[in-house]
């Protein structure tokens, strides 16, 4: 957001709409065709992601306020209303909306939303730019029951590794509650794994708590940032706590476990999700999100809202946990602290946060770059690459696009992906291209492969206007390698 900005001032935020066309608000309409460049800039870019996605599909819409005012209003609400007043659950800067909105407690929502609005007026606040809604306290996931008996995520793992089962044991040895593994890492040297600090029993702050896995210890409390004063609430960038594995534990750094859709039950294929990347702030309302929990095992939805604060516990001195982000992916109870991701592929991943929790109608998790900002430190998260890259070369085999390469050791399996165009007529009439992204076309033991469309000639490493382009990635269970060269087909359409 901050980005366009600063080239568009006028710009008001942005979002994919469910065609996944990218949606930006213009304050001044002469900035349009600015925006509409950057944008484009940004989904080629930043924004890029696998699937269909029209080529410059930006649509530029009319807003009442610029992204800089909005973001300066929402500061001066969160220091003077949403820190300053019983009865407000959640403050957001909504893109759709182009508004700053508040999420009040149901229970007593026309005399919070009274004072809400006298408080903005006294103020000096914009009343026409804060929107009000009803909308209960976030309610946290951690469990008091494990995971559905006999699934793989209810087994003991030989290694850790994202989203299997957590059993919270207190300082005096009591059982706490049962929560999911975040993503295992290094941190200074240190060997160890986050998940949620409302797991533990003292959310934001230290304590003495340890997590066992089946009646095996597999970490001690070592790092979970005090909450500070912010107006009358208490307040913490992220929900995470930081545990230290004792020696002996086998950590599973860059890996989560990869179950069915609404299943527990590991893919007999590819058991575990491999993080080659880690959240950078480009994560955008209106795209895809996963997530892996222990009860709940896959789910997965989309973004619906950004960097918004929830808050729990009665008032004054309400938990605040500052900018997390808002879907509607399924979660239960005990998948607080599980992984939530993006896909580039079939199990390659974006790691971007922690499950926090749910709110009417949305689940909530805590984003992994403010984890890693409020801890600070050097950190191991991903896996890397620790295959070879193929090495692959086309041809037209009777008609039809043909790729090779020499094998990669240690890897068992190759998948072929691919980018292409296809023409599209709109219903006025005119044409335009529809730009696939990252799409997997095939997956082989073999060291060559043959797609099923037709196209009429080889033009190795120039990308023809109608273009089909092919690349392949080399894996086993637990690794991958970079992609290989992308090779080149045009076509007639």
């Amino acid at each position: 957001m901050a980005d366009l900005a600063q080239i568009a001032p006028n710009s008001g935020g942005f979002y994919f709409d469910e065609q996944g066309n990218l949606v930006v608000h213009a304050k001044v309409s002469a900035e349009g065709a600015i925006i509409r460049s950057r944008a484009a800039q940004l989904l080629d870019g930043p924004l890029r992601r696998a699937g269909p996605r029209r080529s410059a599909a930006v649509v530029v819409k009319p807003a009442k306020y610029s992204f800089s005012e909005l973001a300066m209003l929402r500061d001066s609400v969160f220091e003077g209303v949403f820190t300053a007043m019983p009865g407000i659950n959640s403050l957001d800067l909504d893109e759709r909306q182009n508004r700053v909105a508040l999420g009040l407690d149901p229970s007593s929502f026309s005399q919070v939303a009274s004072s809400v609005r006298a408080r903005l007026i006294k103020l000096g606040l914009d009343t026409g730019a804060v929107v009000l809604f009803p909308e209960a306290q976030v309610t946290r996931t951690s469990g008091v029951r494990a995971a559905t008996p006999g699934s793989d995520l209810s087994q003991p793992f030989d290694s850790l590794v994202g989203a299997i089962e957590l059993q919270v044991i207190n300082a005096q040895g009591a059982f706490y509650g049962y929560c999911s593994l975040g993503f295992p890492a290094v941190r200074n040297g240190v060997s160890g794994f986050v998940t949620a600090t409302h797991c533990t029993p003292v959310w934001g702050g230290s304590d003495t708590s340890t997590t066992w896995h089946y009646g095996t210890k597999i970490g001690d409390e070592y790092l979970d940032p005090w909450r500070y004063s912010c107006g009358l609430n208490l307040c913490r960038q992220s929900d995470a706590v930081f545990f230290a594995t004792p020696s002996g534990i086998n950590l599973g750094v860059g890996l989560i476990a990869h179950t069915g859709v609404n299943s527990t039950t590991l893919n007999s294929t590819d058991p575990y999700y491999i993080i080659t990347s880690v959240d950078n702030n480009t994560v955008v309302a209106g795209e895809s999100v996963y997530k892996e929990g222990k009860t709940s095992g896959l789910t997965y939805g989309y973004v619906m809202n950004t960097c918004v604060d929830h808050s729990f516990n009665p008032w004054p001195g309400q938990y605040t946990t500052t900018c997390n982000y808002t879907s509607n992916t399924g979660v239960a109870g005990g998948d607080s602290g599980g992984p939530f991701f993006s896909m580039s592929g079939t199990n390659e991943v974006k790691l971007l946060g922690l499950n926090l929790g749910t709110i009417t109608g949305a689940s909530v998790f805590t984003k992994v770059s403010r984890v890693l900002s409020e801890f600070g430190g050097s950190w191991s998260i991903t896996r890397g690459y620790n295959l070879s890259a193929p090495s692959i070369s086309g041809s037209v085999s009777s008609g039809y696009p043909q790729v090779s390469w020499s094998g990669v050791s240690g890897a068992t399996k190759y998948e072929v992906y691919c980018d292409y165009v296809v023409e599209m007529t709109s219903v006025i009439g005119t044409t335009y291209l529809v730009a696939h992204w990252n799409e997997l076309v095939g997956t082989t033991t073999s060291t060559s492969f043959t797609d099923s469309t037709p196209v009429d000639t080889y033009t190795g490493t120039t990308t023809p206007y109608y273009y089909r382009s092919y690349r392949v990635v080399a894996k086993n269970t637990s690794d991958l390698s970079v992609s290989s060269n992308v090779v080149n087909f045009s076509f007639t359409p």
